[in-house]
């Protein structure tokens, strides 16, 4: 039986020893010391991807749940489950999303043709550059 004394604690076979940063190489230290100093930035992205991620399951429980009270009796209550109330609510999803498509494909469409006719006020209004002459040859 091996006695540990109180004063020193017991090391563990292949852990690593506790050396300072000093004592490593320089390149070694460079490469911990920007790993370091980029820690704060990589948690701070991946609490922001996780909020964003926990907040697309949220929308998408209350999606499910205003597409449940819109779909009727048919899907609401204990019936949820059945197979013919969960055909019905992926339906919805589906025409759900295709009416969402359809909006942005709308909203793109105009924000193109909008676009483009201030590109063309905008070159109406310039002048033509000097010594370009609008006769033919």
């Amino acid at each position: 039986m091996a006695a540990f004394s109180a004063s020193s604690p017991p090391v563990q076979q292949g852990a690593p020893s506790h050396r300072s940063l000093s004592s490593l190489p320089p390149r070694r230290q460079a490469r911990v010391a920007a790993a370091l100093a980029a820690m704060p930035a990589r948690v701070r992205a991946w609490r922001e991807q996780r909020e964003r991620e926990r907040a697309k399951a949220r929308e998408a429980a209350e999606r499910r749940q205003r597409l449940l009270a819109a779909g009727g009796p048919e899907t609401g209550g204990s019936q949820r489950r059945s197979a013919r109330s969960q055909a019905l609510l992926e339906d919805l999803e589906r025409q759900q999303r295709r009416e969402e498509k359809r909006r942005q494909r709308r909203e793109r469409q105009e924000a193109m043709k909008s676009a483009l006719a201030a590109a063309e006020e905008a070159a109406a209004a310039r002048p033509p550059p000097a010594g370009v002459s609008g006769g033919s040859s």
